[in-house]
């Protein structure tokens, strides 16, 4: 990521959905200026516009061009928020940052877990997983379901 993103200025995500796009924060913390699609998600969250970023209307592809050609032609904004973007990511998305609060969030288990009624219960696995049958039975059934159907094996 730092070899590419040292050919570039822009980090560009044109997207329509979204949670926390990973992506964007990798670009952020290079230095690269998100211009990423205004949608209700996560990238709201991360970004503020014209402070850490710029954010086109989802889908409009000249507003996607203006914002990148806006920051070409004022080079003091693309760098004030390349440093803003970087300075986000390295105080919000600290890596021992998060490592700390879940491993606060772990400790806390005991305390958050809640018991799940017997109705609850999620079935998983097929008529074939239990215990008392043997895997080498299981495998030879589950083996020939998948030639009859068609598919390798």
């Amino acid at each position: 990521m730092l070899e590419i993103a040292s050919y570039h200025d822009v980090f560009v995500l044109p997207t329509r959905y979204e949670g926390v796009p990973v992506a964007l924060l990798e670009a952020m913390s290079v230095g690269l200026a998100p211009v990423v699609s205004h949608i209700e998600s996560g990238v709201t969250e991360i970004l503020t516009e014209g402070h850490t970023g710029l954010m086109p209307p989802m889908g409009d592809i000249a507003a996607f061009a203006d914002a990148i050609a806006a920051l070409d032609a004022d080079r003091g904004t693309l760098e004030a928020i390349s440093t803003a973007a970087s300075q986000y990511v390295a105080s919000e998305h600290d890596l021992r940052k998060r490592t700390d609060a879940y491993q606060a969030l772990f400790a806390r288990y005991r305390d958050l877990k809640r018991p799940r009624s017997p109705e609850a219960a999620l079935p998983y696995g097929s008529r074939l997983d239990r215990p008392w049958i043997p895997n080498a039975a299981v495998r030879t059934v589950r083996t020939v379901i998948r030639r009859a159907k068609g598919k390798p094996v």
